[in-house]
């Protein structure tokens, strides 16, 4: 055994070979730095060898990492190893000659970062000599907006800087504080060095920023030298877009010893760090495409993109053999092949490129179906499933006809795809057709970007549907919240274009075909995140969508990267759906606006403003109560005067189950209550489900409307034996998670805990209670399918006599007939909730025809007559199905398709007629479609529509009309048939 002074010269030996190897291969600016530390390091110099791996030295708000330089051990890592740390600075030291390690060479790399962040209430420099020096170096008349970032800065990380400095950072502030886009800047370089400057929005915070600034220079070919970050602005309002705290980055690099740093070196820094915040470094297509087979991170992403588009095509063919993992992973497994795919859509998308043809297209097609049949992995399964994939890779490649991927300032990939390629997985398996309805869509986007995807489906040419933006979040865990996730990322498409559709048979009434758009993101397990990061997605997705369809006067794309394959114009609309706040809407009809869209603010309705609010006005909940009230005169009940039972899906906080409420709960001119026999039963809002036999209160029913959602109504309320309450907010008693229930039961209120399985049980059976009518006006599409429909027949007897959808696809069409087999009447959601999209419509025209200033002085008399209209329309249509049910005992969701597509087939007949025959398009015909403000206010602007907008409007208007003709007359004669002799006067044949 060594004596205790063996020992200690032992160590001692160690150190004084550790220090002096520090002194002999260490450059000098670092023994400089950090004299006062190398004590503190020393110790890890000790037996340094490759097995060794990264050490790790905390102390005083600083880290220091030392290692060998290796595959496994290097920045990447190490940055990847600080991620959520507060950075200031970050510096690499590598040693200026080779440590030997046995007989091998290697580099030895310290590392050295300051954390934490010093408080300091105010900067050393006052806001007067700022504005001043700010003048000097960029001009005067920004003294305000300088005052606003100075009241939002976070002094702790500018203490250091002079007024100068602070002026320069403060530009790149306001360079990036609106803007979504990563804004980098090189300040110079040379064979031996680069220094840039990257100034990026952090709504989100700044955990990956440093993580992915290393990843991107490690995969440059260059090598850090110093590295300096500040938290430059904080945020005051999470909806303030256009303040956005900023985080700075000054960088120096350097080139790898032995090697000279070029242009196209440069060139590939800049592209790169634009992909900042958006784009996934670590995941198994960066590590074996970009580490080892020499993608950029931009052809990776592309590949990811592929797969998850790829991805929500296959979960329809076989949701178990393609889950997303193992589909990423077979295509991990043939890089030659992703190369080959990325290449060819390169040739044929890159700005400048010269352009493909069609006989290089097909033999690249042959070609590349060739090398994918010779794919042999010794499984035959899992070739199939490799081959398949492939194919589905291919047929995404050959269906883009334009994407923003070569634009330089995006935080999104978007893509517009022929709208044929589901011919493909058609082919693929019969399932793939067994999912979707039968018409093909007019047109289909897909939006792509880190933590989040989306689509937009339309079956017009010009079309209208809104924008909803699905986040699961639902269950005890990250497990349960991520399973939800996959079933909801195998199910989008499906739904975006199942919505679409419903939509598409919806609209029979205005000029647009149906549309809708849908964004998934991964759930979050920080809650108090989620609008941060719904509104960055909804931000990207926006601007990236907007480059894809903002033409100039000649119809070309502003955008000159983008490739249009397609090489028509095209005219996108918008409406707010689940998670579009009023904040997002402001934002993108703004932004629409400022880029010079060809609609302007107009390409979204729903606008707080210059706009009419669907749940401020009530508007789908107007329709779906005329719906409602027809029914129930059907069903022989007298609202005014006869007792009745409602129970509704959606809480008083919501669009359409709150605005119904408010109808439903209405109050007479003396007080009294409109419908007195009204009993509420149940309710089922995503924080809670209540039940009451005896009727939910209506007076505390009123009080949440619009304030609060159902888990804020107060238990004691409950009255009837039996009733209850359950609410979704988990309650955790160590590992263990439970929901808290209410029952009333022989006159006395229990409190309950009751486990995560029987909560889900109560919670998704509460609106299988008797109520004479079921009023879906919330929650997820399916809800009711064919694997539950017989919940809502306990003991073989129907809970509900009749159903008014009010909510889009809540019950699948199979669920629908066997129900409508039962005897129970069901007014279809293209019915039942039309008015919505009527009176986004209106809006959208009416912004075209006034300005801003107009519109908002109009705007209580266009309201009203708006809603004049859509009870006009409501009515008609519920008394027509009524009528041809009682006559035909036709199931009424099935007249309501009958009913849409002989609308739509008018339509589109006569919209070729009229492109032929554009005399019928008189302005007499256009007033007539419209509120009559425009009459007698705003004659003779009709002519301020676009082309395409003035023939859809007469189109379906002559549509409508001619619906319940039978004549089969020359369509010329027909029109006339309908026409009033005044719009008759204008035609000049």
């Amino acid at each position: 055994m060594l004596s205790k002074k063996a020992i200690i010269s032992e160590q001692v030996e160690r150190l004084e070979k550790a220090y002096q190897m520090l002194l002999d291969v260490m450059p000098e600016n670092f023994l400089t730095t950090f004299a006062d530390s190398v004590g503190k390091i020393l110790p890890f110099l000790c037996n340094l060898d490759t097995s060794a791996g990264i050490r790790r030295i905390d102390f005083s708000g600083e880290v220091f990492f030392v290692y060998l330089l290796t595959d496994d051990c290097n920045p990447r890592v190490t940055s990847a190893m600080m991620a959520g740390q507060h950075l200031q600075s970050a510096n690499v030291y590598k040693s200026a000659q080779p440590v030997k390690n046995g007989d091998k060479p290697f580099t030895l790399v310290i590392e050295h970062y300051v954390c934490g962040q010093e408080r300091h209430d105010q900067s050393p420099v006052c806001l007067s000599n700022l504005q001043a020096e700010y003048s000097r170096l960029y001009g005067c008349g920004r003294e305000a907006v300088i005052a606003e970032v100075y009241g939002r800065l976070n002094f702790g990380d500018v203490t250091d800087l002079d007024a100068a400095h602070l002026a320069q950072t403060i530009h790149w502030v306001l360079q990036a504080q609106g803007n979504d886009n990563v804004q980098a800047h090189i300040e110079s370089w040379d064979s031996s060095s680069v220094r840039m400057t990257v100034a990026v929005s952090i709504p989100l915070g700044t955990d990956e920023i440093a993580r992915e600034i290393m990843a991107i220079i490690y995969a440059s070919g260059m090598e850090v030298r110093h590295c300096y970050f500040r938290e430059v602005t904080v945020c005051k309002d999470v909806a303030d877009f256009a303040h956005l705290p900023v985080l700075t980055a000054r960088i120096c690099l350097g080139s790898k010893q032995g090697e000279q740093i070029i242009e196209a070196q440069v060139t590939k820094l800049l592209d790169d760090i634009r992909l900042i915040g958006w784009v996934e470094f670590g995941d198994i297509l960066h590590k074996t495409l970009v580490e080892h087979h020499h993608f950029s991170l931009a052809g990776a992403n592309w590949v990811r993109a592929m797969c998850e588009f790829v991805h929500g095509q296959l979960a329809f063919v076989d949701r178990n053999a393609y889950n997303q993992a193992d589909l990423t992973r077979f295509v991990a497994l043939y890089p030659e092949l992703a190369s080959q795919l990325y290449k060819e859509f390169e040739r044929r998308f890159a700005p400048g490129a010269e352009p493909a043809t069609q006989a290089s297209e097909t033999a690249f097609r042959e070609n590349f179906l060739r090398m994918v049949s010779r794919i042999s992995s010794g499984n035959q399964d899992k070739d199939l499933w490799i081959k398949t994939v492939y194919r589905a890779a291919l047929n995404f490649m050959e269906s883009i006809l334009k994407t923003n991927f070569f634009s330089p300032d995006k935080s999104a990939l978007a893509f517009r795809l022929r709208p044929d390629f589901g011919q493909h997985y058609r082919e693929v398996s019969a399932e793939y057709d067994k999912a979707f309805p039968s018409d093909q869509p007019w047109g289909v986007f897909f939006f792509f970007r880190r933590k989040a995807f989306g689509y937009q489906v339309r079956f017009a040419e010009i079309s209208r549907g809104g924008w909803r933006t699905v986040i699961p979040q639902r269950g005890a865990n990250q497990l349960e919240m991520n399973d939800s996730y996959d079933f909801a990322r195998g199910e989008a498409y499906r739904e975006v274009f199942v919505l679409a559709h419903t939509q598409h048979l919806k609209n029979k009434d205005i000029y647009e075909g149906g549309a809708k758009m849908l964004t998934l993101l991964e759930p979050l397990a920080d809650a108090s995140m989620m609008k941060p990061a719904l509104w960055e997605a909804q931000r990207a997705f926006t601007a990236a969508f907007l480059s894809l369809v903002n033409y100039d006067d000649n119809r070309q794309l502003k955008d000159k990267a983008i490739v249009d394959r397609l090489g028509t114009r095209e005219i996108i609309e918008l409406g707010p759906d689940e998670n579009m706040f009023d904040p997002m809407i402001a934002w993108i009809a703004e932004y629409a606006k400022k880029v010079g869209y060809t609609l302007g603010s107009g390409f979204i309705s729903g606008k707080p403003g210059a706009g009419i609010n669907h749940k401020e006005y009530g508007v789908t909940s107007y329709g779906v109560h005329q719906y409602l009230l027809k029914t129930l005169s059907e069903l022989g009940i007298h609202p005014e005067k006869d007792d009745f039972s409602i129970k509704i899906a959606g809480g008083p906080g919501g669009d359409v189950a709150g605005n119904e409420m408010k109808l439903l709960l209405a109050l007479d001119a003396e007080g009294k209550p409109v419908y007195p026999g009204l009993r509420l039963t149940a309710v089922t809002d995503g924080p809670a489900a209540a039940y009451d036999p005896d009727g939910l209160d209506h007076d505390e029913l009123r009080r949440l409307l619009f304030k609060a959602n159902l888990d804020s109504f107060d238990p004691e309320k409950l009255r009837g034996e039996g009733a209850m309450m359950v609410f979704s907010k988990p309650v955790r008693k160590g590992d263990d998670v439970f929901h808290r229930q209410v029952v009333r039961r022989q006159g006395k209120l229990e409190d309950n805990l009751i486990s995560q399985n029987e909560f889900m049980l109560i919670f998704q059976h509460n609106l299988t209670s008797y109520a004479d009518v079921l009023i879906p006006a919330g929650g997820r599409p399916s809800t009711i399918n064919e694997g539950n429909w017989l919940d809502y027949f306990p003991d073989g007897k129907a809970s509900f006599r009749a159903i008014v959808e009010g909510a889009n696809s809540y019950i699948t069409p199979g669920a629908r007939n066997l129900i409508q087999q039962q005897g129970v009447w069901i007014v279809k959601d293209a019915s039942a909730n039309k008015c919505g999209v009527i009176t986004s419509s209106y809006e959208i025209i009416s912004g075209l025809l006034l300005s801003e200033e107009e519109f908002t002085a109009v705007k209580p008399v266009l309201v009203k007559q708006v809603k004049e209209i859509l009870k006009k329309r409501a009515v008609q249509e519920a008394d027509w199905l009524y009528s041809r049910f009682q006559e035909t005992k036709t199931p009424m969701t099935e007249l309501t398709e009958k009913l849409s597509r002989e609308i739509n087939s008018n339509n589109v007949a006569i919209t070729e007629y009229l492109q032929a025959h554009p005399e019928y398009v008189t302005e007499e015909l256009l007033l007539s479609h419209l509120p009559g403000v425009f009459r007698k206010n705003y004659p003779g602007r009709c002519h301020r529509l676009p082309e395409e907008y003035r023939i859809a409007i007469a189109a379906v208007e002559l549509a409508s009309r001619l619906v319940y003709a039978t004549d089969k007359a020359d369509l010329g004669f027909r029109l006339q048939m309908v026409m009033s002799e005044k719009e008759k006067d204008g035609i000049k044949i």
